[in-house]
């Protein structure tokens, strides 16, 4: 199955990702100028580059919504990661 311009917010903040995901690969998006679309085997697909806001996590609880492009009369869904850091030492 193939995931297109998956997407992900935060408080009101929508980053989407121009590719088109294939079953086992994954983005991986440090900031919006270094993004990575891999395969399954970890190979470097393509660089990406994301169009809208990097959602920003606010303190305590953050409600996060994933959305993408998917085959008609399935249910697309994924995994999501979200890993925090704060940018310090």
């Amino acid at each position: 199955m193939k995931l297109r311009n998956p997407s992900v917010e935060i408080a009101g903040r929508r980053i989407v990702f121009p590719v088109t995901l294939e079953s086992g690969s994954y983005l991986e998006f440090t900031l919006a100028s270094d993004c990575k679309l891999y395969g399954e085997r970890g190979e470097l697909i393509q660089k990406v580059q994301p169009e809208g806001e990097v959602p920003v996590l606010g303190a305590g609880e953050n409600e996060v919504k994933f959305a993408c492009g998917g085959p008609e009369g399935f249910r697309a869904r994924a995994e999501v990661t979200v890993i925090s850091c704060d940018g310090g030492d």
